[in-house]
């Protein structure tokens, strides 16, 4: 069974990135120079993005995909119901994906998501709801108390959603990648990874996976591996719907 066909079946579920697009992640990048906007790390987080679509196939039956940047605002980028191919969606994603620099702002991105993705137009009922959240350091933005309003918007969307959360680079805090996810379960629910590097090395072992969907992100240069499974992920029970703001899950 190819990852494709997998996808189709047996993992469909509405999807939504949100990228923090801050200025902390291109400005130590020594490559900032050679961009009139974004960097190198900013370039490797767009292919792995386009990769990742292209391996869940998005189509009208099947997995739905949606899009929101962070920095000094919330940025709604895709909706559920924006694009059913990858191949739609990945030519949007590269002319528009733009680096934004600024702020932090995990609130704005949560509340986005939480607001203008789920629960619009391509949310589906008995499909299960899961944010990908990918940042790199502290909440920042609004003022004051940045970090805990992050949290109690993430809380929010935890009713609606699972949420993992990714933190790349040395500066992001443990126990916030923890209490934002579901169920703050480290390399379960949240993982952190040491930098950028090597996004561009894992596309094709994730494409090659076949009867399960994994992502392998590379730390510490070409030294170390942490394996994110997103087994658990896409194989959970669909959802049945209930009465109440948000969907229940039921095995």
């Amino acid at each position: 069974m190819g990852v494709a066909e997998r996808v189709e079946s047996e993992s469909v579920v509405d999807l939504v990135f949100a990228v923090d697009g801050s200025g902390s992640i291109c400005d130590p990048d020594p490559s900032r120079w050679k961009y009139s906007s974004g960097c190198d790390n900013w370039e490797q987080i767009i292919n792995f993005i386009t990769e990742f679509v292209t391996v869940m196939e998005p189509s009208e039956t099947g997995t739905h995909v949606g899009l929101v940047s962070f920095s000094t605002e919330g940025r709604l980028l895709a909706g559920l119901s924006w694009y059913y191919s990858a191949d739609s969606m990945n030519e949007y994603i590269k002319g528009n994906l733009t680096y934004p620099g600024g702020d932090t702002n995990t609130t704005g991105g949560l509340e986005m998501t939480k607001d203008k993705v789920i629960g619009q137009a391509g949310d589906r009922e008995t499909v299960r709801n899961v944010v990908v959240v990918i940042t790199d350091g502290f909440p920042t933005f609004p003022k004051p108390n940045p970090r805990q309003r992050a949290l109690d918007m993430a809380n929010l969307l935890k009713e609606k959603a699972d949420v993992f959360a990714v933190g790349v680079t040395s500066d992001i805090d443990d126990s916030f990648l923890s209490d934002i996810s579901s169920g703050g379960v480290k390399d379960v629910n949240w993982f952190h990874i040491s930098n950028f590097e090597g996004l561009k090395e894992i596309i094709d072992p994730v494409v090659q996976q076949g009867s399960r969907l994994s992502i392998f992100l590379l730390i510490k240069g070409r030294e170390n591996w942490l394996k994110i499974d997103f087994e658990s992920l896409f194989d959970a029970p669909k959802m049945i719907p209930m009465p109440g703001p948000h969907k229940e899950y039921h095995p």
